[in-house]
C-alpha cells in the first residue's frame, strides 16, 4: 500500500514538472499585445479592397480622441489576414486626421500615397472605396478632403495633387460621404 502511494505521488510530481515546463514553453510563443491592455480599448473596422468587393476586419485598438486617424492608420500599416492586398504603398503615411466642426474631415497624407502601384482603375477605385468604408463608420464626419503634406493644390514631389491616382481626381473636394439611411416604419397595433 505504502509503494502503490509512493509511486502515484512520484507520479504525480513527475507529471506536473514535465505539465509546467510545457506551459512555459507554450507561453513563450505567445506575442506580446501590441496594445496596452490597461488602458481602455475599442473596436474599429478597417476595410480591404479584394478585387471587386470590400472586406471588413474588426481591430481592437486603445481608445483615442482621434479614432479616424487610428482608422486610417491601421487600414495602411497592415494587410487583411485573408489575403494579402495593400491599399497604397506600404511606405505612404496618414500624417493626421483633423475633423472640423462641420464635419468635414482633412486628411493628410505622405507623398508617398501619389505613388500608386496599381495601374488599374478597378484597382484605384477599390482602393479609395476602401478609404472611404474606412471613413464611413465615425458619424461625425459627413465630407473629406485630402491633402498631401499639407497642401490640397499643387504638385509635390513632382506630381499633382489634385490628379492624385489618375483615374481619382481631387478637384472636386470635399468628398460627401453617403450613408445609407434606414426607413422606419412605425407599426401601432389597436
Amino acid at each position: 500500500m505504502k509503494k502503490r502511494l509512493l509511486n502515484a505521488l512520484i507520479l504525480i510530481f513527475a507529471l506536473t514538472i514535465v505539465l509546467s515546463g510545457c506551459a512555459r514553453e507554450r507561453s513563450a510563443e505567445i506575442p506580446d499585445p501590441t496594445i496596452d491592455l490597461s488602458k481602455e480599448t475599442t473596436s474599429i473596422s478597417v476595410f480591404y479592397p479584394t478585387g471587386k468587393i470590400i472586406i471588413e476586419e474588426r481591430r481592437v485598438v486603445a481608445k483615442d480622441e482621434n479614432l479616424p486617424l487610428v482608422a486610417l492608420r491601421e487600414l495602411f500599416k497592415a494587410e487583411p489576414k485573408e489575403n494579402k492586398i495593400q491599399v497604397v504603398l506600404p511606405k505612404a503615411k496618414v500624417n493626421s486626421v483633423k475633423v472640423e466642426k462641420d464635419g468635414t474631415a482633412i486628411i493628410d497624407f505622405s507623398r508617398e500615397i501619389l505613388k500608386f502601384p496599381e495601374n488599374s482603375k478597378e484597382a484605384k477605385l477599390a482602393a479609395f472605396a476602401a478609404i472611404v468604408e474606412t471613413l464611413k463608420q465615425f458619424e461625425n464626419i459627413k465630407s473629406f478632403k485630402i491633402t498631401i503634406e499639407g497642401k490640397e493644390k499643387g504638385t509635390v514631389g513632382g506630381l499633382s495633387i489634385e490628379k492624385f491616382w489618375g483615374d481619382i481626381s481631387l478637384k472636386r473636394q470635399p468628398i460627401n460621404i453617403i450613408r445609407k439611411t434606414q426607413s422606419t416604419t412605425e407599426t401601432t397595433s389597436k
